[in-house]
C-alpha cells in the first residue's frame, strides 16, 4: 500500500506499486483542471494537455482597462499635437466633458438595490 500521513495522499506523493492511488491522483488533477484541458489522439496515443498560465477573466478585464487607459493617453497627446485649438475646443465640449459629468455622477450617486432593479 501507499504511504498514508494523516489521510493526505495529496500532499506526501504515491507509494510505490499503488496504481489504484496514482489513477485516483491523476482523476482529480484532470477534474480540477478540466477547463484548462485539451486532448488529441496521435499515433495511437491519448495525449492530454493542460495549458497553466491561461489568464482568467479578471486578468482579461485588468488588461483591456490598462490598454484603454493607454490608449486614451495617447490619443489625446496625439490630439494636442496635430488638431488646432478650436478643434480641441469642440472635442472637448462635445465629447469629453459629457462623459466626464456621466461618470462622475455615477460614482457620486449611491445606487440601491430593491430586487432585481436599481432604485436611482
Amino acid at each position: 500500500m501507499g504511504r498514508r500521513h494523516g489521510g493526505n495522499r495529496f500532499l506526501y506523493g504515491v507509494g510505490e506499486g499503488d496504481v489504484a492511488d496514482e489513477d485516483n491522483l491523476n482523476l482529480a488533477i484532470l477534474r480540477w483542471n478540466r477547463l484548462k484541458m485539451a486532448y488529441a489522439r496521435r499515433n495511437q496515443v491519448n495525449q492530454v494537455s493542460i495549458k497553466v498560465h491561461e489568464l482568467d477573466s479578471n486578468k482579461k478585464q485588468l488588461i483591456r482597462t490598462v490598454m484603454g487607459l493607454v490608449l486614451g493617453v495617447i490619443s489625446g497627446l496625439l490630439m494636442q499635437l496635430f488638431l488646432d485649438k478650436a478643434t480641441l475646443d469642440i472635442v472637448d465640449g462635445s465629447l469629453i466633458t459629457p462623459l466626464r459629468d456621466m461618470l462622475m455622477n455615477a460614482l457620486r450617486r449611491p445606487v440601491l438595490y430593491a430586487g432585481r432593479y436599481p432604485v436611482l
